[in-house]
């Protein structure tokens, strides 16, 4: 590779268009993440796009050459002219070193800058398997059927008061039964004067359950840009925004200890590694956390 086409492979690796004067331009372009299967999803794609036209915004070859080399245009011109006879094939090919050929109105990658713009590959990824909602709502149910049978068990056994349970106002005291055993007195609150036991014990229940089941928060997956022990260091990576996503995207969560910022967050691990592959090519060290 010669300097030049070192400036234009740099300039497509940062996934940025150039304009080959009397040429025309080169352009990245990115396709959306595909699903192969149920399972499997083909990573977003990057590739390089000809265009006969030289758009706006591009930065021209001749001013990457005035820049790199702090020449005036006119060496920078015959520069370019001399390394685009040199690039021309005798079928009317251009090629350019380490970033691929223009033939027939379409620009055909080489591998190098293909692997740079796609870090992830393009071998299709295995998600992994959603588990149905209708069978972690079972095991949740049952899982609040044995909590409470178990809750009932232990109040049992230590012999605690039901209004214990209920957090009611209540007295108690030991009073002798007609064979002589001891009984505990229970009170009930005014409220629930009219109420069977077997009514209170499940209302006990009831309120045991709710609690265990508002316990148990549903999992939320995160796509990870990094964690950091100083908290400073966090907060650089938020202002400098590698990922091109606005700092408002980023957030903090605390992670063993340390600080993690993420940078998506969702219930649905589907749309986390969607969100992770379409950002991987930007930072390979990107990864899904799941948060129980």
């Amino acid at each position: 590779m010669g300097p030049i086409d070192i400036l234009i492979f740099d300039r497509l690796a940062a996934a940025q268009g150039v304009v080959l004067p009397d040429v025309g331009s080169l352009s990245v372009e990115r396709d959306a993440a595909k699903f192969v299967s149920r399972s499997k999803v083909v990573p977003p794609q990057n590739r390089v796009v000809f265009s006969r036209e030289s758009k706006e915004g591009f930065d021209s070859v001749i001013d990457l050459i005035m820049a790199a080399d702090d020449v005036k245009r006119p060496e920078a011109t015959k520069k370019y002219k001399e390394w685009l006879e040199s690039a021309r094939q005798e079928e009317g090919h251009i090629e350019i070193a380490g970033v691929g050929v223009l033939k027939n109105g379409f620009f055909y990658t080489s591998a190098i800058l293909h692997d740079t713009l796609n870090p992830a590959g393009d071998a299709p990824v295995a998600l992994k398997k959603r588990r149905s909602p209708w069978r972690t709502l079972l095991i949740v149910l049952l899982s609040l059927v044995a909590a409470a049978g178990i809750a009932l068990l232990v109040l049992r056994a230590l012999d605690v008061r039901l209004c214990d349970v209920l957090h009611c106002k209540t007295h108690s005291g030991l009073n002798a039964g007609e064979n002589g055993e001891n009984i505990v007195a229970i009170t009930v609150p005014l409220e629930n004067e009219d109420r069977s036991a077997e009514d209170l014990i499940q209302q006990g229940l009831e309120q045991y359950a709710a609690q265990s089941a508002s316990a148990k928060a549903a999992p939320v997956f995160y796509v990870s840009a990094g964690v950091f022990r100083n908290e400073d260091n966090a907060d650089r990576l938020i202002a400098n925004d590698r990922l091109m996503v606005g700092s408002d995207a980023y957030v903090k969560i605390p992670y063993k200890g340390m600080t993690m910022v993420t940078v998506f967050s969702s219930p649905s691990i589907n749309a986390a590694y969607n969100r992770y592959l379409e950002l991987l090519y930007l930072d390979t060290d990107l990864w899904v956390y799941e948060k129980k």
